[in-house]
């Protein structure tokens, strides 16, 4: 009889319904913070003078530009190069970013 008794016991704790207890705990984790640019180089770029091609036929022409214009987009590449440099090392993660702005290369 007693182990009847233990037996039904087991089976009655066994079914009763087990109290679920829901509440909020906090769970610390790093949140990322996105990093502002130099104004520098955030700040749009708009070159003082762009270059006018010109035909291949004419004798002043240097890779279908004049000689001055050859040498601005030149100028113009230079700089646009050097910001490309700066953004790639502004978003390099390994590295903090310089705020100094580099010289213009004309």
């Amino acid at each position: 009889m007693a182990r009847i008794t233990v037996f039904l016991a087991l089976v009655v704790t066994g079914c009763a319904p087990t109290k679920y207890v829901d509440r909020p705990f906090e769970v610390r984790v790093p949140v990322p913070i996105q990093r502002q640019a130099p104004q520098w180089l955030s700040d749009r770029y708009t070159p003082e003078y762009l270059p006018v091609f010109i035909a291949p036929s004419d004798p002043s022409a240097h890779a279908a530009l004049a000689e001055q214009d050859l040498n601005y987009l030149k100028a113009l590449l230079r700089t646009l190069k050097t910001r490309d440099e700066a953004w790639r090392a502004w978003a390099a993660p390994q590295g903090t970013p310089s705020d100094v702005q580099p010289q213009s290369t004309k």
